[in-house]
């Protein structure tokens, strides 16, 4: 199924205050992990876009701005760069509140985005460097 074009929301509401938390926890601890913020809704439609991406995007004929890693590499894992260039699920991670406030918070207003990867690894499998 082609990747749907349906706006999401998250699970968190805006708060300014939250905001302020947030960007002080990461500059001092240097991360910040959020549980729960994506809808099971919108969680499933990324799912079903990379799912998309990697059965359609399966030659260099079917792929010619070279989104998926190649398929000759040693890694197990299966990768689709740029994935909001098709997937409105994915597009709509890039203003989905409260992220980019937090976003915009931390770095500054109308910060942009230059990566937007999706990737599946094998069972057991994770990331290592």
């Amino acid at each position: 199924m082609k990747p749907q074009n349906q706006r999401f929301e998250s699970n968190y509401p805006l708060d300014a205050d939250q905001i302020s938390e947030w960007v002080e926890q990461f500059n001092r601890d240097g991360f910040l992990f959020l549980e729960d913020v994506l809808k099971e809704e919108h969680i499933a439609q990324l799912k079903a876009d990379l799912d998309w991406s990697l059965s359609h995007f399966t030659s260099r004929d079917k792929d010619p701005n070279g989104k998926l890693n190649p398929q000759s590499s040693k890694s197990s894992h299966r990768l689709c760069h740029r994935m909001f260039e098709h997937s409105p699920a994915n597009l709509n991670l890039f203003d989905l509140e409260p992220i980019v406030s937090f976003a915009e918070a931390l770095v500054e207003a109308n910060c942009h985005v230059i990566h937007n990867n999706s990737f599946i690894t094998p069972p057991g499998g994770g990331l290592t460097t």
